[in-house]
């Protein structure tokens, strides 16, 4: 059985989401499935920079004009860098 790895040109980033979004019956909609939910970062192109494989990230933009899910996942997500204002680290006190 063969692996699948993922490896994103330039500036691209793939990002999995953690819990995909469904309608009240169970349907999953493009847009339901990235509000509110988390996304990680799950592999990055080579012009790629401050963003580590892990990273909880903000995404923002419109699907299939800033990205786009993949054919075989409805999980992953393929994003430009730019797309993506915010990272979240956790802190000590």
């Amino acid at each position: 059985m063969s692996k699948i790895v993922y490896c994103p040109r330039n500036d691209y980033v793939l990002v999995k989401i953690v819990d995909l979004g469904k309608s009240p019956g169970g349907v999953l909609t493009p847009q339901a499935a990235i509000e509110g939910k988390e996304f990680f970062v799950e592999a990055k192109g080579p012009d790629v920079k401050h963003l580590e494989v892990g990273d909880k990230v903000l995404m923002i933009g419109v699907l299939k004009e800033d990205y786009a899910y993949l054919p075989s996942s409805k999980d992953l997500i393929l994003i430009k860098q730019a797309n993506i204002p915010i990272i979240f680290k956790e802190m000590d006190h």
